[in-house]
């Protein structure tokens, strides 16, 4: 039986290493570098912006804003994982009191590259070890808001 295995041990070591098929393939992997918690001076006060590491094809958030003396004006949780097919980022909107508040409509990725990631009217960008500007594409006429953002906390993968 150990002479019939041989061959393939080596094989399923190494498929035990990289994992389900087609993980690698998952563009959210591109988005290891999103994992920490965030801070910015921005929006009239400062927010906050955690996210886990890419596992099981996906990543959560949750963010908050800050206003007036540290009084938290909004919560949204956010998620970015593969819907129909898609990388899609998708928040969940509360206003300070936790009550629901309008939030964007899905938003599937339309590009992707080891500093970028499009979603919609969302672009994430690494701009550095520890920084990265988060730009949100406004109606006509608007200019984009930008969040610059330092890392407050890097998390380890799974």
């Amino acid at each position: 039986m150990l002479k019939m295995l041989k061959p393939v041990l080596p094989l399923i070591a190494l498929a035990a290493f990289v994992g389900p098929a087609g993980a690698q393939d998952n563009p959210i992997n591109q988005l290891g570098w999103l994992a920490g918690m965030w801070r910015a001076d921005a929006l009239g006060g400062k927010v906050e912006d955690v996210w886990t590491p890419p596992t099981n094809g996906e990543m959560l958030s949750t963010f908050k804003m800050m206003r007036g003396g540290d009084k938290v004006e909004r919560y949204e949780f956010r998620s970015i994982r593969m819907l129909d097919g898609k990388l899609t980022f998708q928040e969940l909107g509360f206003g300070g009191d936790m009550k629901p508040a309008a939030g964007p409509p899905l938003s599937p990725l339309t590009a992707i590259d080891a500093k970028h990631a499009v979603f919609g009217v969302y672009t994430f960008e690494n701009t550095g070890p520890n920084t990265m500007t988060v730009i949100v594409g406004r109606g006509p006429g608007q200019e984009p808001l930008r969040i610059a953002y330092t890392r407050a906390m890097r998390f380890a993968g799974p």
